[in-house]
């Protein structure tokens, strides 16, 4: 980060805007990874000015830089819908100009926004096939890899588990010739949601634990808070409540205000725990605030599963038929995004219901 501040002091005292933009970008996109509530704080204006900037000059690198960090700040606030847009109007424009290697990081992030947004599971294996196939002509393994790992979770939520596996081992064979830890670090959540959804907590404890050590090494607070989610989940599901509540302090702690997914999963996380200790009224009220949070985002499995920890914690209050009805709320959610597997055990779950 300090190189970026000197180019950005040098290029300022030139009056060089075009040069001190590029290097503020550049800042914009390390803070991601290890300050990522600075990034969504203060990136904002910046992204925006910048979008201006490069407009008036005709500077379409600049231009496409600056939509793949909007895209990006929105997909981290929730709003898929916005990033989606930010993130096709940065292809457009680094295709136009032939920034193959550009377009190649947008698209892998789009790949991400797209799976969690509100785009039916189809029409995002027909996207991420798309961008499988582009990578591998134009030779981007990085893309490759990222839309194996999101095509591993489209498989993993139609219920095929072994080719959803497969893909995860082809893109992690990928980013270790790449040598990118970072990467494979933060794609243990890959691996964690597909052995999650395969009723396997003991495998997807064994993955993601791999990755937080990881990121904890490498001082990843932006991933780092995703995973510790995701692990406190895996060891939930087997009952181990106190280690879960660590790694959920973990998350609280290093999740910015601005970082709406991981905000939601704490809250939902400790509600179940605070239920399974007879604090029903606080496991309620949590429980509650995430779902409120969840409803404004535009990420249907949050939706639908901060709704399912609540079914927990009302199922726990001797309250059923409340239960079932959120529940149901879930199933439609899942059943829009085409997750068979989710939209199954809610299913089974309102068979045991009133």
């Amino acid at each position: 980060m300090e190189v970026y501040r000197n180019v950005v002091d040098r290029a300022t005292a030139t009056g060089d805007q075009g040069v001190a933009m590029y290097a503020r970008l550049g800042l914009l996109d390390v803070m991601a990874f290890s300050k990522p509530e600075r990034m969504l704080i203060d990136g904002d204006a910046l992204v925006e000015q910048a979008i201006i900037l490069f407009a008036e000059r005709d500077d379409d690198l600049g231009l496409a830089k600056a939509q793949r960090l909007k895209a990006y700040m929105y997909f981290a606030m929730g709003h898929t819908a916005t990033a989606e847009r930010a993130a096709r109007d940065a292809i457009d424009v680094a295709r136009s100009k032939g920034y193959e290697h550009l377009e190649a990081k947008i698209r892998r992030l789009l790949c991400i926004v797209l799976f969690w947004g509100m785009t039916p599971l189809d029409e995002l294996v027909a996207y991420c096939s798309k961008a499988l196939e582009w990578a591998s002509g134009k030779g981007f393994p990085g893309l490759e890899a990222g839309a194996l790992g999101i095509l591993a979770r489209a498989a993993a939520m139609r219920g095929d588990f072994e080719q959803a596996r497969r893909l995860n081992e082809k893109a992690s064979a990928i980013t270790s010739d790449l040598g990118e830890l970072l990467t494979a670090a933060a794609d243990s959540v890959g691996d964690g949601f597909v052995e999650l959804l395969a009723d396997d907590p003991v495998a997807a404890e064994a993955k993601l634990r791999v990755g937080y050590e990881a990121l904890k090494e490498m001082g990843g607070t932006g991933p780092l808070a995703n995973v510790a989610a995701m692990l406190a989940r895996a060891l939930l599901v087997q009952g181990h409540d106190d280690e879960a509540e660590r790694l959920i302090r973990v998350c609280r702690a290093i999740t910015p205000e601005t970082q709406v997914d991981t905000r939601i999963r704490w809250r939902e996380l400790q509600a179940v725990i605070l239920a399974h200790r007879g604090d029903l009224e606080g496991a309620e009220q949590l429980a509650t605030e995430a779902v409120a949070m969840a409803d404004r985002s535009e990420q249907p499995d949050t939706r639908a599963e901060s709704r399912m920890d609540l079914v927990e914690v009302l199922c726990r209050a001797g309250r059923p038929g409340e239960a079932a009805a959120r529940a149901r709320e879930a199933l439609e959610l899942y059943e829009d995004k085409g997750n068979q597997v989710a939209a199954g055990k809610v299913r089974r779950l309102l068979a045991t219901l009133p």
